[in-house]
């Protein structure tokens, strides 16, 4: 019986290798390189996990890869097998394994080998299939191969049908091995009979923070598989997992927590920050806070990439590259609104001057040892700031990652996932030589996006780059006889900057005021009739200083008769709204509050905006605002959606828009507008201009514009000394003897005392 299960000589085994050898070359010539790839990958996969004796159901596996079966009789080969099955519990592990037993099946793969090796086919030519193989049973972290094909138009490898299977499956089973699960439903699930909405209710019953994740990873994809997820769900159009994806990005929603490793959260944003989903799905403030935390560092605020090496005798000062190649990466794809970029310039800078002689980066800028995923990094930030020199830093970088490509097409960092590795490359090649493709979208960063946009030239425009005002500071309680009668809200540099260069000094005074009061800063002035004081709150309507506690705020100090957001927003239709069109809030509809199940049920509030103010806007039919290229802005009235998103990616657009008919556009403060007016009891309106069309082209050109549009109105409509007939401050509603004309002084509300 021992002799059934001994391993065969070696000498046995080498005349069937040569047999082979001699017969499939001439037919693998004949494959295209896609066919080699896909025989190499299934023979390579099943060679490696092979675990115990061959058996003939284990053969009949191999069946399944194409054009095998033209290269190997399968079914010959059965007659190798020893007559006696295997007993699993006894002799599993024991007798030969199957290379000994079939050497034609590693003989076969080596032969793709030199095949592919010897293919005259180009270099990404040769990587994309290489992926493509990949793609065709990947799973988990090696989906990054499913979202490149994607990315490149090829969704054939793997559809979104069998990933949607796979994750169903792995869902079932996760709830068929949960803890004191019922038994009828741990049967249900072993059926896969478990719907999504069921599972997402199972997986949280023990789980307070929220549903429990089905996907697997090694310890080395830990760092970018919840990325890869999303990524995939993005690019594949997968629905129904929504629950699964907001709980694997709640650590980037939280923000940055505790006192963790810098260098470690370096990295884990850079993959966060290649997932579009991600970034729309998390919430602004805590993606604000990884970068804020990630800015000011471990040791030095304004070098954060200096850290203090301690497995050096002795510990010294070292440059960690990936931080600032990460900072400027993440930043660019963020575009934080409350955040100062001068240390991110500076980091730009320190990415171009640490670049070795070989056009290669190294982690540490003192490391003499060349890294492909730093070199990767490094040019993923350098292509989208493009400080000066950057082109020939990513042309030389781009040569050096053509020469580290292995022969097979593929990239590998020693560890880690050579798919990961593959598909990061080939997006740096791509953005080094300035091409429209990559697997996350590029929104600004090259002149070649929204190719469809107008390009205007600005530079003669009167609202292009306004020049700096002089300000001149004063205390809060010094302005006890100015009453304000409008309030400006901003939520942005370039919004802020076209409503400071309408703003003039008060009547008396030369200079415009500027006011400080706990975590605001106000803007007096005179903004066409009125007297005015403005101010920037964050993006969105949360935080500390957000737009629904900043407008609160500065109505309980202010006491204003009218409360106006002007600003930019995104168009809902490029052929209806252009840029610098006005959109016109009549209604605010509020789309963050969702009961999400098998269906998205929209539950949030759909309020009108103050009546007075909206038909003076609405009146005003003398506007204009001409564009550079001569055309001129138009005005639109109706539903402006608000939510806490920055959206910029066209499925969801399209999406959301479709859930309400008649939106006109979308922003981000309205609904902290509305609720701080209401609650002051104050009239107020949403002025906001197109920027943009939220559809993966967002970029920053049209912005100024926009603003200077949005701007433009609200003077025009505010230079009337009338405008304003009707309303009056908070507390005098119906008193006859308020005054309803400009200017009138009024004590200011004293600042309330600490506890």
């Amino acid at each position: 019986m021992s002799k059934t299960v001994r391993a065969m000589p070696k000498q046995k085994s080498r005349p069937h290798r040569a047999r082979v050898d001699a017969s499939v070359g001439s037919k693998l010539r004949e494959f295209s390189i896609d066919d080699l790839y896909r025989v190499f990958m299934e023979l390579n996969f099943r060679l490696r996990t092979w675990i115990g004796a061959p058996t003939a159901e284990g053969l009949d596996w191999f069946k399944t890869i194409p054009r095998l079966k033209e290269l190997v009789d399968i079914d010959a080969l059965k007659s190798r097998l020893p007559k006696r099955k295997p007993t699993p519990s006894r002799d599993i592990f024991k007798g030969p394994h199957i290379n000994e037993r079939f050497p034609e099946f590693a003989a076969i793969r080596d032969q793709c080998v030199l095949e592919i090796s010897k293919s005259p086919a180009a270099a990404l030519t040769k990587s994309e299939a290489w992926l493509r193989a990949a793609a065709a049973n990947a799973t988990d972290a090696d989906l990054e191969s499913v979202v490149y094909c994607a990315s490149r138009g090829r969704r054939d490898a793997l559809t979104a049908d069998q990933i949607r299977k796979d994750w169903h499956h792995h869902i079932c089973a996760l709830i068929a091995r949960q803890p004191n699960i019922a038994p009828d439903t741990a049967a249900r699930a072993e059926r896969q009979e478990i719907t999504l909405e069921e599972a997402k209710t199972i997986l949280s019953l023990d789980n307070l923070i929220g549903v429990q994740t089905f996907w697997g990873f090694r310890d080395e994809e830990q760092i970018f598989v919840g990325a890869t997820m999303l990524r995939t769900a993005d690019w594949m159009q997968i629905g129904g997992f929504e629950a699964w994806w907001r709980e694997a990005v709640d650590e980037l929603s939280l923000g940055a927590q505790g006192s963790g490793s810098t260098a470690g959260g370096a990295y884990s944003l850079f993959y966060w920050c290649r997932s579009d989903l991600a970034i729309f799905l998390a919430a602004r403030p805590g993606l604000e806070g990884w970068l804020w935390a990630l800015r000011n560092g471990q040791h030095k605020r304004d070098e954060p990439w200096k850290l203090y090496d301690f497995e050096q005798k002795p510990p010294r000062e070292r440059t960690f590259l990936p931080i600032a190649a990460s900072l400027v990466f993440c930043w660019n794809r963020i575009r934080p609104s409350a955040l100062d970029d001068t240390v991110m310039k500076t980091a730009a800078q320190v990415v171009l001057e640490c670049q070795r002689a070989d056009g290669a980066w190294s982690r540490y800028s003192d490391e003499p040892k060349p890294c492909v995923h730093m070199t990767a990094m490094a040019i993923h930030a350098i292509s989208f700031q493009r400080p000066n020199g950057w082109e020939s830093a990513a042309s030389r970088a781009a040569a050096w990652l053509e020469g580290e490509r292995h022969a097979m097409g593929y990239w590998h960092l020693g560890h880690g996932s050579a798919i990961m590795a593959t598909v990061l490359a080939l997006d740096a090649l791509s953005l080094a030589r300035r091409e429209n493709k990559a697997t996350f979208r590029l929104g600004s960063s090259f002149d070649e996006v929204a190719t469809d946009d107008p390009v205007y030239d600005t530079s003669s425009a009167l609202w292009h780059a306004p020049q700096s005002k002089i300000f001149r500071d004063v205390a809060l309680c010094c302005l006890d006889g100015v009453k304000i009668d409008v309030l400006l809200a901003t939520a942005t540099d370039v919004e802020r900057a076209q409503v400071l260069r309408c703003l003039e000094p008060l009547p008396g005074r030369k200079k415009i005021l500027r006011v400080v009061h706990e975590n605001e800063t106000y803007y007096v002035g005179r903004f066409g009739a009125y007297v005015t004081a403005m101010f920037k709150s964050t993006m969105g309507p949360g935080g500390p200083s957000g737009a629904t506690l900043g407008a609160n705020s500065a109505l309980q100090i202010w006491e204003p008769k009218a409360l106006i957001m002007v600003g930019i927003a995104f168009g809902a239709d490029r052929e209806k709204h252009g840029v610098g069109d006005i959109l016109l809030a009549e209604t605010v509809q509020l789309y963050d509050p969702e009961r999400i199940g098998q269906t998205v049920v929209p539950r949030g509030a759909n309020t009108s905006t103050g009546p007075l103010l909206f038909n003076r806007f609405e009146n005003a039919p003398e506007w204009k605002f001409e564009r550079p290229d001569k055309t001129f802005a138009q005005l639109h009235k109706g539903k402006l959606l608000s939510g806490s998103k920055l959206l910029d990616n066209a499925a969801e657009k399209k999406a959301l828009v479709s859930r309400y008919p008649g939106a006109i556009g979308g922003e981000m403060e309205a609904a902290g507008i509305w609720a701080a007016a209401t609650r002051n009891q104050t009239e107020w309106a949403i002025v906001k201009a197109v920027c943009d069309w939220a559809d993966g082209k967002k970029h920053k050109d049209y912005q100024e514009m926009a603003a200077a549009s949005a701007v433009s109105l609200c003077l025009k409509v505010l230079a009337s000394p009338h405008a304003l007939d009707g309303l009056h401050p908070p507390g005098t509603r119906g008193d006859a003897s308020a005054s309803s004309t400009p200017s009138s002084p009024r004590k200011r509300r004293a600042p309330k005392k600490p506890a």
